[in-house]
């Protein structure tokens, strides 16, 4: 870009005539000015592309992450309704067999040993499922 301004003066000053070099020094003193101030605005543009580059790597990685807990969270939420349901199956089968104790179809004195059986399978089912709370250890 030089080489060409330098030579385009050149065939400018050799156009003249010799009364004329003033106003080439101003107009080259002109166009360096210019040609500082294309530079520092170039030198900010380009800092700010750099810094717009690292704020779009930054929300990248922050989406990427936000979508790995979504994921996360949704895979979750469907085990924790499939335990719901099998949840509901139980209880389901639960009160049916309650209903039935009400309603005499289903001997109202079970022995121990039945009650204790049937403590230890519902036991067993909450353990099964891998998620013990306090309360299911004290039926």
């Amino acid at each position: 870009m030089r080489k060409a301004h330098k030579e385009e003066m050149d065939k400018t000053q050799k156009a003249l005539p010799n009364g004329a070099n003033v106003d080439i020094r101003q107009l080259r003193a002109q166009y360096n000015e210019e040609l500082e101030t294309l530079h520092r605005e170039l030198e900010v543009l380009s800092e700010q592309y750099s810094q717009r580059c690292l704020e779009n790597t930054h929300l990248n990685r922050t989406v990427e992450t936000e979508r790995e807990a979504l994921s996360t969270t949704l895979r979750e939420n469907q085990e924790l309704r499939i335990h719901n349901q099998e949840l509901n199956e139980c209880l389901a089968a639960e009160l049916s067999l309650m209903h039935s104790r009400m309603n005499g179809e289903v001997k109202h004195s079970q022995s121990s040993q039945e009650k204790d059986v049937y403590q230890l399978e519902v036991k067993l089912d909450t353990l099964s499922y891998g998620k013990v709370h306090k309360f299911d250890l004290y039926y």
